[in-house]
């Protein structure tokens, strides 16, 4: 019997560390190594909060 194993491609969530330029990359590492927590949980957490600020503002609107 042959077994086939596929991997599916990762979600690309549009950020990662290596985007960020080296001041922020430290202060994120810092502050998740402080937390406890992975590096890529930090920074999705401080996505999800600047888009709750950003729409809490009303956001950008486009007009079209």
């Amino acid at each position: 019997m042959e077994t086939r194993t596929e991997t599916k491609p990762k979600k690309d969530k549009g950020y990662h560390i290596r985007a960020f330029d080296p001041k922020a990359r430290r202060l994120a590492k810092a502050g998740a190594s402080v937390a406890g927590v992975d590096i890529g949980i930090w920074i999705s957490q401080a996505v999800k909060e600047k888009f709750a600020r950003d729409i809490s503002k009303g956001g950008e609107r486009s007009e079209g």
